[in-house]
């Protein structure tokens, strides 16, 4: 009979699916490139489309649910941020949840709204159905 795995054994799993094991949570995100962005701009000008600025949040609210069992809730929109909990849904078991904003592929979590201190990486989201 298989035993039941602690907490902390749930976490190290997670960290490997995520591709994160030994990863720092104090290291600091790279900026991105202005060429990047200016190139974006200018494309916009010569098209006559407009451009989302890539480091602006969206504020419009959308359902999703995941599409890993475990998924980890951070501080902030990236994974130099330290995890505030865990998600965790197996198949069969999902539930659907409100993103309130987006920044750079995160969703903040309607629940963490009002410190904004709660996002998941909107790779590991489908829309919620």
């Amino acid at each position: 009979m298989a035993r039941k795995k602690t907490e902390n054994e749930v976490k190290e799993d997670m960290l490997k699916k995520e591709g994160l094991e030994g990863e720092k949570t104090d290291q600091a995100e790279e900026p991105e490139g202005e060429e990047t962005d200016q190139a974006a701009q200018t494309e916009g000008k010569e098209t006559g489309q407009a451009v989302p600025d890539r480091n602006s949040a969206h504020q419009k609210e959308r359902m999703v649910e995941t599409i890993v069992e475990y998924l980890r809730v951070r501080a902030g929109a990236g994974t130099h941020y330290v995890g505030v909990a865990i998600l965790n849904e197996p198949e069969g078991k999902k539930k659907q949840h409100c993103i309130v904003k987006e920044k750079k592929g995160w969703g903040l979590l309607k629940e963490y709204q009002e410190h904004e201190n709660g996002w998941i990486c909107l790779e590991f989201t489908r829309p919620a159905e």
